[in-house]
């Protein structure tokens, strides 16, 4: 509730840009619908949206531009081109794929991190 609450604060202000982190983490669909209806409303009316998620493919068909963080550092930047159908997840998956051989090093490295 507090998060539906905090977002509603956040739409009643009339900005040019907006950031929101996770903003359909921990909401039910049907929020989750509103919430990103009413983004795409926004862009349409000439807002810029900036969103950071780890639900990658529920704003797939609405961004025009994604990048990729690791260690603050950017590994993967796309912007939609109307000739070329992309799948962000398998962008992600791509990047983040590695030797599952390995795995019991990697997760000791990543442990060490």
């Amino acid at each position: 509730m507090a998060k539906k609450v905090l977002l509603a604060q956040c739409f009643l202000l009339k900005h040019n840009i907006y950031i929101l982190d996770e903003p359909t983490t921990g909401l039910d669909a049907m929020t989750r619908k509103i919430v990103i209806d009413l983004l795409v409303s926004l862009h349409k009316n000439g807002k810029t949206i900036i969103i950071v998620t780890h639900i990658l493919n529920e704003f797939a068909d609405y961004i025009d531009h994604f990048i990729i963080l690791d260690h603050n550092q950017i590994v993967v930047e796309k912007e939609k081109n109307n000739e070329i159908v992309w799948d962000i997840q398998a962008e992600y998956e791509k990047y983040y794929a590695f030797d599952k051989s390995n795995i019991y090093q990697k997760i000791k490295e990543m442990s060490e991190e």
